[in-house]
């Protein structure tokens, strides 16, 4: 009985050995290791999705605002700015949105453009000119310099005028006489700051007459001619009646420099002036 106690014993601690020593080795056993898989370029062909073990996220600067990642895989240059999962498309077209359109262009115009700048009009009336002829001419200038004008024309008018004069006078010479003692006076009253004005008209048939003035009131020439009287100049007074047109004239409204160009204007006729109006 002792011997077959000791063999089962013997056989236990031998199968204990046996089992202890198999389940070592099966501790210290490695599991195979996988096939070597590119998982860098398996992430930009986005064929597996990019999990928070392949990322780690350094501690960022305060100085430094924009974030930085490295990737969890040997040789990663951690100096590139993190763009996130966005597509080159993506960032491209973000940058364009960005940019004005051509609607928003056309509202960015500056603020002068869309102010009214307009110079206020002046408004004239040209004339009289004593003919058709004249007031075409005028036109033509006035057309030349693309200013726009409206055509006026006035009756004809009867004046009455006192006409304050010497003579008649029977020839030429007769009234050059006269003229040549007129001369005279008239040197005499320059030197006392005086002035004497006169001219001839008439002719041989009608006789020569010296004109000293022209009035249309018969108290203004009755005064002149006493003044000449007191001068040693014997003068007459005779009424006479002109007709005076059809006269014509050019109203216009103008801005800016074209009111310098007609004030400016040298026309045909002296009498001819330029009268600012009513718009």
């Amino acid at each position: 009985m002792k011997w077959i106690a000791a063999g089962l014993m013997i056989l236990n601690v031998a199968v204990y050995l046996t089992i202890g020593g198999q389940t070592g080795r099966s501790q210290e056993e490695r599991v195979p290791a996988r096939p070597v898989v590119n998982e860098q370029a398996m992430l930009l062909l986005s064929e597996i999705p990019e999990t928070a073990s392949a990322v780690s996220v350094q501690p960022q600067d305060d100085s430094d605002p924009t974030p930085v990642r490295t990737s969890g895989i040997p040789g990663d240059s951690p100096d590139f700015p993190d763009t996130g999962t966005e597509s080159p498309e993506q960032s491209v077209q973000t940058d364009l949105s960005d940019l004005p359109s051509v609607d928003d262009q056309d509202t960015q115009k500056p603020e002068r453009m869309y102010t009214d700048e307009k110079l206020p009009a002046s408004c004239f009336r040209i004339g009289p000119f004593n003919s058709e002829d004249s007031l075409e001419q005028a036109s033509a200038w006035m057309a030349d310099n693309r200013i726009t004008h409206t055509p006026i024309s006035g009756d004809s008018r009867e004046f009455k005028a006192i006409r304050v004069f010497a003579g008649p006078f029977p020839d030429r010479t007769a009234v050059e006489r006269y003229v040549r003692e007129l001369e005279v006076k008239k040197i005499q009253l320059k030197a006392r700051n005086q002035a004497l004005e006169y001219y001839v008209y008439g002719n041989p048939q009608t006789g020569f007459r010296v004109s000293f003035g022209y009035f249309n009131q018969e108290k203004l020439a009755t005064r002149y001619r006493e003044d000449l009287q007191m001068l040693g100049i014997q003068a007459e007074l005779a009424t006479e009646y002109e007709t005076m047109g059809p006269l014509y004239w050019m109203e216009t409204s103008v801005t800016g420099d074209i009111v310098d160009l007609l004030k400016s204007r040298q026309w045909a006729d002296e009498k001819i002036g330029i009268a600012p109006i009513d718009c």
